[in-house]
């Protein structure tokens, strides 16, 4: 873009109008219209616009740019007579045009921040994120879903309808669900499924779709995420299996989740483990302390080195444990290993009683 500052500097001179009158009514600083005359900077269009308009020329008379034709009538009313009243002293108010120009731009700065903030919030969430209009059309998409349903990060999906990019039965499918969400209001929140496309790498997700309304609360869309948990999933499984094998076992074997140092849930004991310690797991779970408070004082130093190591992969340890409904002294290995990616750990423990008797003997 082109600004010709000579010429503007002619029509003021031409009209006999001061640069702080100039600038009052176009709502800027005489200090900035002189550095454009004296051409350090360059006004932008939109001022350039609001110059041509104010002093009543063409905007090709200041620039290279086109005037705009199709202003509305009701805001080009605003600028009648603006040329002829420029050298009036009683002409002290800002004009209403300006204001409402000024609100504009400040709405569109403040969308284009908006759009600032949700383009990085979709590119950084690690969910599979989208919004559709009411009508089912795609109006967003982040590339963490376009990888998830197979396609190219640099297709422009928006417009578009799952029929487009999607198979036609995992298509109606999901624009029967998202339709039927549109219609009634209800969101589904947090459901766990099994992700529609089957080339996918996903196999397992968390999904959430909502209604997206407008300012007077109607329904004009949806949004919709989609959480992987294909790897959460498979460990789950592999622990169900794991349960159901060791209710088989004659070992005793119990499972515990640890939620933090100082906290452990008991998730499975099979018979065998509840005949050891004289505990089932249901009572393990509402207090895990039960089976320390068994431990033979000498020995609770070692029990508590045996916790405290959890993170360990491996861990082993041996005490004197009373049982709580025979009262009977027993020695007691702990065996303990931890679930790879997962905060579960198995626990085998063994009655060496007989063990150590002999090795005293």
């Amino acid at each position: 873009m082109e600004f010709y500052k000579e010429k503007l500097h002619e029509i003021i001179e031409k009209d006999k109008i001061t640069l702080r009158k100039l600038a009052k009514l176009m709502g800027i600083s005489h200090a900035t219209i002189s550095l454009w005359l004296a051409g350090k900077s360059v006004p932008r269009e939109r001022n350039i616009y609001m110059m041509a308009r104010v002093l009543n020329i063409s905007v090709k008379e200041i620039s290279d740019l086109e005037d705009i034709e199709d202003i509305n009538a009701e805001v080009s009313g605003y600028f009648q007579g603006w040329g002829t009243s420029l050298n009036k002293d009683k002409q002290e108010l800002e004009d209403p045009c300006i204001k409402a120009m000024k609100q504009i731009e400040n709405i569109k700065n403040e969308q284009y921040r908006l759009r600032s903030v949700i383009r990085a919030f979709m590119l950084t969430s690690h969910s599979m994120l989208y919004a559709k209009n009411y009508h089912g059309d795609y109006i967003v998409a982040n590339e963490h879903y376009l990888k998830a349903i197979g396609l190219n990060t640099n297709i422009n999906i928006i417009g578009k309808k799952d029929s487009d990019i999607m198979s036609r039965k995992t298509a109606v499918k999901n624009s029967t669900q998202d339709l039927s969400i549109i219609n009634t209001g209800k969101p589904i929140v947090k459901k766990s499924f099994k992700f529609p496309f089957p080339n996918s790498k996903i196999k397992y997700c968390i999904m959430s779709k909502v209604p997206l309304r407008d300012s007077k609360q109607n329904i004009v869309g949806i949004v919709a995420s989609f959480t992987d948990i294909t790897e959460t999933e498979k460990i789950r499984r592999h622990d169900k299996m794991m349960i159901e094998a060791i209710k088989q076992c004659d070992s005793a074997i119990g499972i515990t989740r640890i939620i933090s140092s100082d906290k452990r849930t008991f998730v499975f004991a099979n018979e065998s483990l509840n005949k050891i310690l004289g505990f089932n797991a249901n009572a393990l779970n509402e207090d895990m302390n039960r089976i320390n408070e068994c431990i033979l004082e000498e020995d609770k130093a070692k029990m508590d080195e045996y916790i405290a190591s959890y993170k360990k992969n491996f861990r082993k340890t041996t005490v004197k444990y009373k049982h709580p409904v025979t009262s009977e002294v027993k020695y007691l290995t702990f065996k303990s290993t931890k679930v790879k990616d997962s905060n579960l750990y198995y626990h085998w423990v063994y009655d060496d009683t007989e063990k150590y008797k002999n090795s005293k003997e």
